[in-house]
């Protein structure tokens, strides 16, 4: 019976110590994360997360940060980010955190997801950027819009408004 206690004992105190392990590893990889891109330092927010992020996301954000003008980016930065909250899921391989973020001109209360891939806690923040932003990002002069297509995915959302009238009557009183 003794023995039983103990193993159920040093059970509970090895998941109590990896838990408290995976929150610090947790907010390692969050803080740097969200330190860096508030800060517009996009390629040392790179190892924080997953290889999709990557090779898909982070072009995009490089290239949208490199067209940002430099005075907005002294008037809004530095920004502190200040992590509020840690939950890591039932299932031990995702977890989200909580932040405040903190810039000369605004304030964001904002979640981040993350997930364990090879014993890492990666950030998992998948993006998707429409066509017409990444022709944007990779500095086409002129951007191709596809209004068929906007046509198709808006159809029945858009109402007709009619025109003004050309040469409006005045209204007798």
């Amino acid at each position: 019976m003794r023995g039983f206690l103990l193993v159920g004992l040093a059970a509970a105190l090895l998941s109590a110590s990896c838990g408290h392990r995976d929150e610090r590893q947790i907010r390692r990889a969050a803080q740097g994360y969200l330190d860096a891109t508030a800060n517009y330092r996009i390629d040392e927010a790179m190892p924080y997360a997953v290889p999709e992020m990557q090779k898909g996301a982070f072009p995009f954000m490089k290239a949208m940060a490199a067209r940002v003008d430099t005075a907005y980016i002294l008037s809004n930065t530095p920004a502190t980010v200040r992590i509020t909250a840690v939950g890591i899921h039932e299932d031990d391989s995702t977890a989200t955190v909580t932040y405040h973020k903190t810039t000369p001109i605004k304030q964001v209360e904002s979640s981040l997801p993350l997930v364990r891939r090879h014993g890492q806690w990666l950030v998992k923040r998948l993006v998707s950027i429409p066509p017409i932003l990444q022709q944007y990002a990779e500095g086409h002069d002129t951007i191709r819009i596809d209004t068929a297509a906007m046509r198709r995915r808006f159809q029945g959302q858009l109402r007709r408004v009619p025109a003004p009238a050309q040469n409006p009557q005045p209204t007798q009183p």
